[in-house]
């Protein structure tokens, strides 16, 4: 692996980068690339896998404004855009007011409501402790719910 460090002129780290063997963009055990702003607040975190876009526990790119207001967030599973369980892709303004959602199933851009029935179809609601909560009929039918 090769880490490569650049620093603001204040001592700070602004850019960690971590490359396999390849020169590719690779951390199997957390983000490939991280920047920070000058007073020390993460500005960008991005999952690389082998110079793919990879996270499979959760966004694969997120940033920040310097405020520490998030600014965007991305799932990638494999280099694609992909989230099962929400928008693959969001942004705010700095304030905090949504800017855009996108829902993104294994790459292919789908309208919320198509998001929406596909979540559905594949799975139960489960009622556990007053609360429901949806999880897949492959999980419902392993924990012999259903």
């Amino acid at each position: 692996m090769n880490i490569k460090v650049e620093h603001h002129k204040n001592g700070q780290i602004k850019r960690l980068e971590i490359r396999d063997e390849n020169d590719k963009l690779h951390n199997p055990d957390g983000p490939a690339i991280q920047e920070w702003y000058e007073n020390g607040q993460e500005e960008y975190r991005a999952y690389w896998l082998h110079g793919k876009l990879h996270n499979p526990c959760g966004p694969a790119i997120q940033c920040w404004y310097e405020n520490g207001q998030e600014e965007c967030r991305s799932y990638w599973r494999h280099d694609d855009p992909h989230n099962p369980y929400g928008p693959a892709s969001q942004a705010w303004y700095e304030d905090g007011q949504e800017e855009y959602r996108y829902y993104y199933l294994r790459g292919k851009e789908i309208t919320e409501a198509e998001f929406n029935r596909k979540r559905k179809k594949g799975t139960v609601l489960v009622t556990c402790n007053g609360k429901e909560v949806r999880i897949s009929k492959q999980s419902a039918e392993a924990m012999n719910l259903i």
